[in-house]
């Protein structure tokens, strides 16, 4: 993994009205966002939307050498008017940021490109005005108690198709499943991970627990909606309001701290299960840990995990011994993980559009 050549600078960092764990007012960083893939990532695609946003996607810019684009980069938000940052650039840029990560494979060549040294010199303007955008204050902003949305795909979610089951009852099972696969392989392929078979690559307790995200009107509805990984280019979907209980008590991810202490403190082994689809996507062969889920709903009813700290830590070797890491995978930004069963529902409303490149809006 190379190193980020930038400095930290608080200039970067702009106060928002959210509050971090510490109650303190939350802050944009932009230069940590900056050194994560992901957020490496939004910044490379942020400069070619403001580039040409009717760009094809497989832009030929990304087919230069680093140098070559580099240079393009520097030139072209040189000549760009210094003014803010347009909302809906920022949000194309995170939707295809989003949409692009993976977990199971190597890196892509522009999530490669963005962690180059002379692209992030090339980018480091960007960060400065990203930084100072009214329209990023979201995304250091904690849980939306008043305003949360599930989104289940109509077609093919397994969450929609079981029926009711308390979400305590899933939660349990998901990680007595997780326990016992990963027991089983790892009396077989001990000597040889690599060869272990790898079903699971993600973090959270997908298809055991609700997720939820706020509702955000540059992304014209429930975060959700547009902000997918691995899609399949859904175009139908349940969107339910979810009520969580006043007393909920919510965990906010918003720096690497935050996940690290809830691996060392709520452990589950995964070394074997995730050997291969990490060790691909981080460089890294050794002990993998994620937290136990099952054990964490004893101390609190969700998870949140903010934009800012998908940006920065998304994919990226999170070390937690000195023997063993954890990756934040297949987890969306803005997204919470309900682990108990303290939330209420209201009717579900159908969500359409056209065709994957259309907004969503309700019938």
């Amino acid at each position: 993994m190379r190193s980020c050549p930038l400095s930290r600078d608080l200039s970067t960092a702009i106060p928002i009205d959210g509050r971090g764990l510490d109650g303190e007012t939350g802050w944009m960083d932009a230069v940590e966002v900056a050194r994560g893939r992901r957020g490496a990532r939004l910044l490379l695609e942020l400069a070619l939307e403001l580039a040409d946003p009717s760009r094809p996607e497989e832009h030929p810019d990304l087919r230069a050498p680093a140098d070559v684009l580099a240079q393009r980069l520097t030139a072209s938000l040189a000549a760009q008017p210094a003014e803010e940052l347009p909302a809906e650039a920022i949000a194309t840029a995170l939707e295809s940021t989003v949409r692009a990560a993976m977990y199971w494979q190597p890196p892509s060549e522009e999530d490669e490109l963005g962690l180059d040294p002379e692209i992030r010199a090339a980018l480091q303007p960007l960060v400065e005005r990203l930084a100072s955008s009214p329209a990023v204050e979201w995304w250091t902003q904690p849980l939306d108690r008043d305003g949360q949305y599930e989104v289940r795909w109509s077609e093919g979610d397994p969450l929609a198709a079981g029926g009711p089951r308390p979400v305590s009852e899933a939660v349990r099972a998901w990680s007595t499943r997780v326990r016992a696969w990963e027991e089983r392989l790892a009396g077989k392929w001990s000597d040889d991970p690599w060869r272990a078979p790898s079903s699971d690559w993600w973090s959270p307790p997908v298809f055991a627990a609700p997720a939820s995200t706020r509702s955000v009107d540059v992304l014209d509805g429930p975060v959700a909606l547009r902000l997918v990984e691995d899609g399949l280019g859904w175009e139908s979907a349940q969107v339910t309001r979810l009520h969580p209980h006043p007393e909920a008590v919510v965990l906010e991810i918003t720096r690497e701290a935050d996940w690290v202490d809830l691996c060392r403190r709520h452990p589950l082994e995964v070394t074997t299960t995730r050997w291969r689809v990490w060790a691909e996507t981080t460089g890294r062969e050794g002990r993998w840990v994620i937290p136990d889920w099952a054990s964490v709903a004893h101390e609190v009813d969700g998870v949140h995990l903010t934009v800012e700290a998908y940006l920065a830590l998304a994919g990226m070797t999170l070390p937690v011994a000195a023997d063993s890491a954890s990756v934040i995978a297949g987890w969306a930004p803005d997204t919470t993980y309900w682990l108990t069963d303290r939330i209420e529902r209201g009717d579900p409303v159908r969500w359409t559009r056209s065709s994957p490149d259309d907004d969503w809006a309700p019938e």
